[in-house]
């Protein structure tokens, strides 16, 4: 998980890199382009491949180095090898997500139910580090939600119409949303990423729940806004509100 929202970004910006680097030079020779652009990049780790390693040492890491939570106590939050401290980040991100996602074991009945849920608030969590952390959210996380929300919808023979309109209603409130502030006070006040997570967000609580996702995220936005003293140029990332707000919606909704 903390590895995840690490290197994700990482990988991503590289790819941004290397297709604004082929545009631009689109009109050199494209053999010779390609690999010039390749070795002028560095190439991030990958989260699918390879060894995970300490950024200090290099060593490769084993299993129980990597166990979560675990080898962080274990290791009284030190790398095993070369004794350098380790970001108490992973740590707080790994018992976050545990945390919140711990009561879903106890509100559901069956395993497609957990797996469907489970994948939902892996991807909000996710869009809500890389938010806090990148100023920037990815799209296969509010496709994910898309996805597990039908999916689930559709193995309960549940109606449709309330979630396709909460998708729909999601994203085009943030979408004009945002042309009105770039048309008026020429600012983009929210991004596109937060259109697709909230659009995500109505597809999986539905159109009737959509108000209070964002009447309660706006206010958690005020409140850090003031906590910070946030001014005009401030960017402060709006999608770990949503986040909040709507898997607090989630519980409340399965606890009353």
């Amino acid at each position: 998980m903390s590895s995840f929202t690490w290197r994700f970004p990482l990988r991503s910006e590289r790819e941004w890199q290397l297709e604004a680097k082929h545009i631009l030079e689109s009109s050199r020779d494209t053999s010779s382009a390609h690999k010039t652009l390749e070795s002028d990049i560095d190439t991030p780790p990958s989260f699918t491949s390879g060894r995970s390693i300490c950024p200090k040492c290099n060593h490769t890491l084993g299993f129980l180095d990597l166990i979560p939570v675990l080898s962080f106590i274990l290791h009284k939050g030190r790398c095993r090898h070369c004794e350098s401290p380790i970001s108490p980040r992973y740590l707080l991100i790994e018992i976050s997500f545990a945390v919140i996602s711990f009561p879903l074991i106890l509100l559901t009945s069956s395993p497609l139910q957990f797996a469907s849920l489970f994948l939902i608030f892996l991807s909000l969590f996710i869009a809500a580090v890389i938010d806090i952390e990148n100023k920037w959210i990815p799209d296969e996380c509010s496709l994910m939600i898309i996805a597990s929300s039908f999916v689930a919808l559709l193995l309960n023979a549940q109606p449709l119409a309330d979630n396709v309109l909460g998708l729909i209603c999601g994203y085009a409130l943030v979408y004009f949303l945002r042309l009105f502030y770039l048309h008026f006070r020429q600012i983009e006040a929210i991004g596109l990423g937060d259109a697709k997570l909230l659009a995500a967000i109505g597809a999986w609580l539905g159109f009737s729940n959509l108000p209070y996702v964002i009447m309660f995220a706006a206010s958690l936005g005020m409140i850090g806004a003031l906590i910070i003293r946030a001014t005009r140029s401030t960017r402060i990332p709006f999608g770990p509100f949503l986040v909040i707000s709507s898997i607090s919606l989630f519980y409340y909704l399965r606890l009353t």
